[in-house]
């Protein structure tokens, strides 16, 4: 008998370079020939009651949580309480959080990390003040409330809603993906964010991301995490995505989107089974 997944996304949310339906019908298709499965809308007043009944839920392309903040809230408290099992589970401390700020906590250590300030004292600390920056809300997504600046942004700025970042010359992006905690494959920008191209990292470029896989202590689940690449090589971490990464499997050849297919539904599996 196929165990029951309930799979939380909505088909319909627009972003901006993503199709987030065809992904996810994609993967759902797939799916199909191992589990019972149903769909569901993140914000579906049925939502907690659903995953109560199924086996496992996974969330995959639901959009930005701020749409619906209140029943997302409720989702993941019950979620943590143990009243269903998720995937991916809700005890990430980077985007999960809904919290920005964990980019100044990992910058403060020395990370690579995009410098970042929350605080006009820890602004002015920053190398690279002269230039442009980028103020995002601390507890947004998707570029939403997003300020672009010349030097010397407004102190009335540092209220601790805002992430303060220099806006940097970027010569590349590159994102790796991570499922229950084993890298599967990485790509790279082209001439826009979300344009992507298979991509093999070195070694070190890999140990790198890997220090924020250990540092994101999540049970299980898919990760992405995303670095700027300076004109001069320099890698900086730019968001570690644990709620619902948008994976460009169409970016990907055929062998490898099959594998990393393959390596999902046997990750369900065994945490159905477990």
């Amino acid at each position: 008998m196929m165990a029951n997944l309930l799979f939380v996304t909505d088909l319909d949310f627009q972003a901006r370079g993503r199709d987030y339906g065809s992904e996810d019908r994609e993967l759902i298709a797939q799916l199909k020939e191992y589990f019972d499965m149903r769909v569901i809308k993140p914000f579906d007043k049925q939502l907690i009651s659903n995953a109560i009944r199924a086996d496992l839920v996974v969330v995959r392309n639901s959009g930005s949580v701020s749409g619906y903040r209140e029943q997302y809230d409720e989702f993941r408290a019950a979620a943590q309480d143990g009243e269903f099992r998720v995937f991916n589970s809700h005890d990430g401390k980077a985007d999960q959080t809904a919290n920005k700020a964990y980019l100044v906590e990992l910058f403060d250590a020395g990370l690579q990390v995009i410098p970042s300030a929350l605080t006009l004292r820890a602004w002015n600390a920053l190398p690279l003040t002269d230039s442009e920056y980028l103020a995002k809300p601390v507890g947004g997504a998707d570029s939403d409330g997003l300020v672009v600046g010349e030097k010397d942004p407004p102190e009335e700025l540092f209220d601790g809603s805002m992430l303060v970042q220099p806006r940097l010359t970027i010569a590349y992006e590159i994102s790796f993906y991570f499922l229950n905690g084993i890298y599967q494959y990485g790509l790279r920008s082209t001439t826009k964010r979300w344009e992507m191209e298979p991509w093999e990292p070195s070694e070190e470029q890999l140990a790198v991301a890997q220090t924020f896989v250990g540092w994101n202590t999540m049970s299980v689940g898919i990760q992405r995490v995303d670095f700027l690449v300076t004109p001069a090589g320099e890698m900086l971490l730019t968001e570690v995505e644990d709620l619902n990464p948008y994976l460009n499997l169409h970016s990907l050849d055929d062998a490898t989107r099959r594998g990393f297919t393959y390596a999902f539904v046997e990750a369900l599996q065994e945490l159905v089974n477990n």
